[in-house]
């Protein structure tokens, strides 16, 4: 009994045999049910089969389906699915504020000394606290001023967003 236990069981030599004669029973017996299911034929019936929708909903579809361009898939030509530079898609961020345009500081560092006018030319005589008089025509930009209109014993400065007027001295009463 020791020696029993101790030998490996080896399979019969008729085994491999059975085996194949077994798969060929079941394989006949597979295709009999087919074609007992299909009536002995391996074709489908074309004529038997049910349809799928009524015949009046088969008229009215349309057998082709919708056309789909790059209008409508947006996202797929912004980010090509098999591109190195693919990434994910990000919210839109909000839009940042316009930047505050500051004024330029008002021209409290000149005075107005006079005002020469020769036809339509107008020119406004300026002096800067630290250097020589300047002239200063119509239209022309002083220190992000636009000299707008020289009216009077007056110069109106503007810029986009604000405006200054610069007024002429009195004229002193002392004699020189």
């Amino acid at each position: 009994m020791s020696q029993a236990i101790r030998s490996k069981a080896r399979p019969a030599p008729f085994a491999p045999l059975a085996l194949r004669l077994l798969a060929v029973l079941l394989a006949a017996v597979v295709l009999s049910r087919i074609l007992a299911l299909g009536q002995g034929s391996l074709q489908p019936d074309i004529a038997r089969a049910r349809p799928l929708a009524s015949p009046s909903a088969a008229a009215t579809a349309d057998p082709t389906p919708p056309e789909a361009t790059a209008t409508h898939y947006p996202a797929i030509i912004e980010r090509p699915l098999f591109f190195a530079s693919r990434k994910p898609w990000q919210p839109p961020q909000a839009p940042k504020p316009p930047p505050v345009v500051r004024p330029p500081p008002k021209l409290t560092g000149y005075l107005a000394l006079g005002i020469l006018e020769s036809g339509s030319v107008r020119v406004a005589l300026i002096k800067p606290k630290s250097g020589k008089t300047i002239m200063v025509y119509e239209g022309q930009t002083l220190d992000g001023w636009i000299l707008k209109t020289i009216a009077g014993n007056q110069l109106h400065f503007v810029t986009e967003s604000a405006s200054f007027d610069m007024t002429l001295p009195k004229p002193s009463s002392k004699k020189p």
